[in-house]
């Protein structure tokens, strides 16, 4: 299962200055998850999947505590490879206490982007690497 360690930080706002709190509000959390998901596609999957043969159809979070500026951990579990769909876990930890969890369901596509299409042998062989 790949391991990831992202910054997470604050960005400015709309006044442009950045706040002061290392409170991270849950968005940013899941853009961080979101960034780790890219970074797992790009070493694992390329080229048999790319972010433009996916449609995200699903996104959920779970948070157990507080995140805060630094450093987060991210696990990545391919968890369920469906026939045209896979489910992506992603576990969150912050100074060695579980911090929450997103999960991620991505549809393959067709090039119009209209369609679901069947996950080929090549495509389910990248994801397993993956999963547990």
């Amino acid at each position: 299962m790949p391991r990831f360690v992202v910054p997470v930080q604050q960005r400015p706002g709309r006044d442009g200055t950045t706040p002061t709190s290392r409170h991270v509000p849950f968005y940013l959390a899941i853009e961080a998850a979101s960034d780790v998901w890219q970074l797992a596609l790009q070493q694992y999957c390329v080229p048999e999947i790319v972010p433009m043969d996916l449609a995200m159809v699903h996104v959920s979070s779970d948070f157990r505590r507080e995140l805060f500026t630094g450093e987060l951990t991210v696990d990545v579990e391919v968890r369920r490879i469906g026939t045209t769909s896979f489910t992506v876990g992603l576990a969150l930890e912050q100074d060695d206490d579980d911090a929450g969890e997103c999960e991620f369901v991505f549809a393959l596509v067709d090039a119009s982007r209209t369609a679901a299409i069947a996950i080929s042998p090549a495509q389910r062989a990248v994801l397993e690497k993956m999963t547990r």
